[in-house]
């Protein structure tokens, strides 16, 4: 409120000729005339670096610059996983917003018809067949962007696995090679080859997808929780060692998402788990896709090292 009631009093006295100030929504249209930033700082009550003020800015600034928020015109980036569920609206949402998207994965029919989806709707991807256990394709998958689109500059390393419900002692030593060398050393591969490029370059940003089973114990998912737990630790691990290298790093931590995995189960089932959810609904895909974009746009450069949980609230009401 207090941010809302400030960008108000300053278009009041900027330009009285507006009105009101342009909502979020209407920012994001492109609707509204435009205020230079040095204006509004020029008459602000209060000191430049409190929060609210801040705000103001910063989302004010990136109306003048761009016209809407988070657009990723002229990057190019890959999406690990991009075939399905998380991944596919993370590719979605990134090419509809500017983004030229790699979309690897090793479901290679619905890789192709996200591809088609982004590209009837006028944007632009490719497919490759990308199995992240595999470090040659992760390096391969990197080359490929950049020969195709002659840079990259953004990665959403989504590709990973669920686990069969099962105790620590009594879990087949198969199912567990399987779950690291996917959702955690299938991550590294990524990693690695993405930031061996960036660091030719300016920089780079990437966005790992973790789990909130990585940061609390969960009964049954022994191997997907400590994976998803060396995620959260990998991504640390690399926003502090290439932050001079203008390297961000950061990791997404979703709760229980609709994913096709958890529409393939009984209805009963599905009612079950919205109900134990703390707003009586699991998350969309896209709610996930939308994190992940923010963090790897420019409205987060000063983030990096972030473990960014979106649950909808079920960490806060689970016990400790």
């Amino acid at each position: 409120m207090r941010t809302a009631q400030t960008l108000q009093r300053v278009v009041a006295q900027t330009r009285p000729e507006l009105g009101r100030a342009p909502q979020l929504h209407e920012c994001r249209q492109g609707k509204g005339d435009r205020i230079p930033i040095p204006e509004i700082a020029g008459i602000l009550e209060i000191r430049p670096h409190t929060s609210t003020v801040l705000g103001v800015l910063c989302a004010w600034n990136s109306f003048q610059r761009k016209g809407n928020f988070m657009s990723f015109d002229g990057k190019v980036a890959i999406v690990t996983g991009g075939a399905s569920g998380i991944g596919e609206a993370t590719a979605k949402l990134l090419a509809a917003r500017g983004a030229r998207v790699l979309v690897a994965d090793v479901s290679d029919a619905a890789g192709a018809r996200v591809v088609s989806d982004i590209e009837s709707s006028g944007g632009s991807a490719r497919y490759l067949h990308v199995d992240v256990s595999s470090r040659d394709d992760a390096r391969k998958m990197v080359h490929h962007a950049i020969e195709t689109w002659g840079d990259l500059h953004l990665a959403a390393n989504v590709a990973g696995i669920g686990q069969t419900p099962s105790r620590l002692h009594d879990m087949a030593e198969s199912t567990w090679d399987l779950i690291m060398n996917i959702d955690l050393k299938g991550m590294w591969h990524c990693m690695a080859a993405e930031i061996d490029y960036f660091l030719s370059r300016d920089g780079g940003a990437i966005v790992n997808v973790a789990s909130g089973a990585g940061m609390r114990a969960t009964v049954g998912q022994p191997a997907y929780g400590i994976a998803k737990a060396g995620v959260i630790q990998m991504t640390r691990q690399g926003a502090l060692e290439y932050a001079k290298d203008g390297i961000r790093v950061n990791s997404v931590a979703p709760g229980l998402i609709d994913t096709p995995a958890v529409k393939a189960l009984p209805d009963d089932v599905r009612a079950l788990y919205a109900a134990g959810q703390p707003g009586g609904r699991m998350g969309e895909p896209l709610e996930i896709a939308q994190t992940i974009a923010w963090l790897l746009s420019d409205e987060a450069s000063f983030v990096s090292g972030l473990n960014h949980l979106t649950d909808g609230g079920w960490f806060q009401m689970s016990p400790a």
